[in-house]
């Protein structure tokens, strides 16, 4: 992806319709960018938020990946330090996964085991992928971590 360092107060970024493979390293965008746009490009395979370029986005409230060939969605709970982790995530509003091969979408008891913060998680689109099934959908408290909402995420 292309460098953006420098670029410190940018809010959105949409590279869609380009051709790019994989999300570098662009945490120096943390303090500010809300909207990550990559949909329609060639991002493949398993898409692990911690260990992709944005986990340390921590303005970030809408990321599109439509349109890609990602098969695999995890929080990956591989983090060396889960404290840390506190702040990920924390202003995510809406994840778009549209138009993809999703056969996996594993994200519900990894986020409050691990101290993600996805209370304001409010849209979660999988349309058009290769889910075969909904086996149940939890609600996970987020009391035990001082907020007092519940969080629906459907396991698949």
């Amino acid at each position: 992806m292309t460098n953006f360092k420098g670029v410190v107060n940018l809010r959105v970024l949409i590279l869609s319709k380009n051709q790019i493979k994989f999300i570098g390293d662009i945490g120096h965008l943390a303090n500010a960018l809300e909207t990550l746009d990559l949909h329609d490009n060639l991002l493949t395979g398993d898409f692990k938020f911690t260990s992709s370029g944005i986990r340390d986005l921590k303005s970030l409230k809408n990321l599109n990946l439509s349109g890609n060939q990602i098969e695999t969605v995890e929080l990956d709970t591989s983090i060396s330090n889960p404290e840390e982790s506190s702040e990920t995530f924390k202003n995510l509003v809406e994840i778009n996964f549209r138009g993809n091969k999703i056969k996996e979408f594993k994200l519900g008891p990894l986020s409050a085991a691990y101290g993600y913060q996805l209370e304001n998680l409010q849209r979660i689109f999988l349309s058009n992928n290769c889910l075969q099934n909904l086996h149940e959908v939890h609600a996970y408290s987020y009391k035990d971590q001082g907020i007092s909402q519940d969080l629906l995420i459907p396991s698949l």
